[in-house]
């Protein structure tokens, strides 16, 4: 079962997990800074730090201290009560607590004598975890209205419904004419009513578990935590170890709609369009709300960015796959020339997935279009160090070099990302481009050599390798190169010049 949030936590059930994290050291200045106790456990007189709790949940985080699923409910429930929903919402989102492992884990330590008394620390935080969930609780009853609303909607998310009607019931006190709540209400008891129906027919006796039966059930299992393990994996840009998972999803259940979107998210943002396509179309086929991001990202392909945009728009509304909509039709503003609207969405994109580097990149190509070469710079640095074989924010941290005339910096940003992605013909371009730049013309014939076999159609690779010919005084060679580029098709100013050159070459060539 996946289960994202549970405020409602049993301390039994975090008594495990509380001592795997006591030898962290942010976690437990965290926690005693949330908690208004000293390191034995003891109440001070002090009244809780929530900002420095934050800093050293935070700190846990960064420092990829064990525990993360822990840490990042924790650092939830700080922000729940320091007031700051939106950043709670964030920690809680995507959180993969497998309760019933816990416990498991729990009982089977327990089973140990002595276990308690042997483990001081586990023995602290367990009466930390009882003390703090209940202190939570008293507080989100009597001063925190919006932390109602954030606790029903997990609840009712993940077919809590029962538990989400007595907390929009909680909220809908304080907030009498909230009519989206009341909505909520409504579909709440509905739909709990429906699970008690189940319920109780459930409870009729049945047949004894047939083998066949229990291995579906444990495969039913295996397939969701493959999944919830491919969902983290993507937010934090690990996207071989995302679609790994995907596929042993995928594999297990060959039905599963929201794995082939996963996968199609993975495929995308690895630049693969027509594997992202074809899993899209299947997610689409296998469930209907996913049909109308297919039909977007049919259009963002095909080049039709204003259908994109329409439809994008719809798909935004609707709350499908947010993260890859929102980034998906920043790029189809910043095709059409709107790059604010474009930086917009990228920043949506990053407030949802803050540890992915694509959206950086991609803000970074807006930001660049739009003239502000510092944001760019910034966020191209912010890219790669959140994923240091981003090979694009390299190429793209190239360009901006290029674009200040710092040739020296760009040339190692172009290699790297060559390295990384030696099939990217404009890296090649580029570099080609800067070995022109710095007079080494026999570097940069080579590179546009290479951009040309990768992309035999584009003229201003043509027209840059007969400038390097022509430096060198291969006169033949050049003129082919520029006849080459004007029969592809250049702009004006292309045109102008590569015409400009064969005069030149002509004049040459008679003069022999």
């Amino acid at each position: 079962m996946k289960v994202l949030l549970k405020y409602v936590l049993l301390p039994a059930a975090l008594a495990c997990i509380f001592a795997s994290c006591a030898s962290n050291a942010h976690f437990k200045q965290g926690f005693y800074a949330e908690d208004s106790r000293n390191a034995d456990g003891r109440f001070i007189e002090v009244p809780p730090d929530y900002d420095r709790a934050i800093k050293e949940y935070t700190a846990a985080l960064e420092n990829n201290e064990p525990a993360e699923m822990f840490i990042r409910y924790c650092l939830g429930l700080v922000y729940i009560v320091n007031g700051d929903i939106e950043k709670a919402e964030y920690n809680f989102s995507g959180l993969p607590v497998f309760y019933e492992e816990y416990l498991t884990e729990l009982k089977a330590r327990e089973g140990k004598t002595g276990w308690m008394a042997k483990d001081p620390d586990a023995r602290k935080l367990w009466r930390g975890v009882d003390w703090g969930a209940n202190g939570f609780h008293r507080y989100a009853r009597f001063s925190n209205g919006e932390a109602f609303q954030v606790i029903a909607e997990s609840y009712s998310k993940h077919r809590y419904y029962t538990q989400a009607v007595t907390w929009y019931d909680a909220h809908i006190a304080l907030h009498p004419d909230d009519q989206k709540a009341k909505d909520a209400l409504a579909e709440a008891t509905r739909l709990a009513a429906r699970e008690q129906t189940r319920a109780a027919e459930a409870s009729r006796p049945q047949a004894p578990a047939t083998l066949a039966g229990k291995l579906q059930t444990a495969t039913r299992n295996t397939v969701q935590a493959a999944y919830d393990r491919g969902n983290e994996f993507y937010k934090t840009g690990n996207l071989d170890k995302a679609l790994a998972e995907y596929d042993a999803a995928i594999k297990l259940n060959p039905n599963y709609a929201d794995a082939y979107l996963g996968r199609g998210n993975v495929y995308s943002s690895k630049n693969d369009t027509s594997k992202a396509r074809s899993d899209y179309d299947k997610a689409a086929a296998l469930d209907h709300k996913y049909a109308g991001f297919a039909k977007a990202f049919g259009y963002l392909l095909d080049s039709k960015y204003d259908l994109a945009i329409e439809e994008y728009n719809r798909v935004i509304a609707a709350k499908i796959n947010l993260s890859v909509s929102y980034n998906d039709r920043g790029i189809s503003y910043h095709e059409t020339g709107n790059y604010d609207k474009a930086i917009g969405d990228f920043t949506e994109t990053i407030k949802l997935t803050p540890k992915s580097p694509i959206a950086y990149t991609n803000r970074a190509a807006s930001y660049l279009k739009s003239g502000d070469i510092d944001k760019a710079f910034s966020d191209v640095n912010a890219a790669i160090k959140l994923n240091s074989t981003q090979w694009m924010a390299y190429f793209l941290r190239g360009v901006l070099y290029n674009v200040i005339n710092d040739y020296s910096k760009s040339l190692p940003d172009f290699s790297r990302a060559i390295e990384l992605n030696p099939d990217y013909p404009a890296a090649y371009f580029y570099r080609g481009y800067v070995f022109f730049v710095l007079g080494r013309f026999d570097e940069s014939i080579k590179d546009l050599s290479i951009a040309i076999d990768k992309s035999p159609n584009d003229p201003a690779f043509y027209g840059f390798r007969a400038g390097s010919y022509e430096q060198k005084g291969e006169y033949q060679k050049a003129l082919a190169d520029a006849d080459m580029a004007l029969k592809i098709g250049l702009d004006d100013e292309g045109t102008e010049q590569m015409q400009m050159l064969r005069r030149r070459v002509r004049a040459q060539l008679s003069s022999q």
